[in-house]
């Protein structure tokens, strides 16, 4: 049986949240990503080319508002599924619009 790949980082402990110098927020640091148990002959690994590369960005940011919704409609006593369907209805705006 073959060992899986795995891809992981030093920077990120995987129980905690991404630390804010690896974030938009923070000083646009990368953190540092190893590859283990390749297959055997692999030459190279192909990075993430710029279509995925904005599909991550925007997912990104899509979850970082609905965690900013979350923790906002959470200390008025409101629940995770009804924060998702906020931002569903509003978008991005809707923090700003429940301000």
């Amino acid at each position: 049986m073959a060992i899986p790949m795995r891809v992981f980082s030093t920077g990120i402990d995987s129980d905690d949240w991404i630390p804010r110098r690896f974030t938009q927020q923070g000083d646009g640091a990368t953190p540092p990503i190893f590859w283990q148990h390749a297959p055997e002959g692999t030459k190279s690994l192909i990075g993430i080319g710029p279509i995925l590369r904005e599909q991550m960005v925007t997912t990104w940011a899509d979850q970082k508002v609905i965690m900013e919704i979350m923790l906002f409609l959470h200390t008025h006593g409101v629940g995770t599924a009804r924060a998702v369907r906020i931002f569903k209805t509003y978008g991005i705006a809707a923090v700003r619009i429940m301000s």
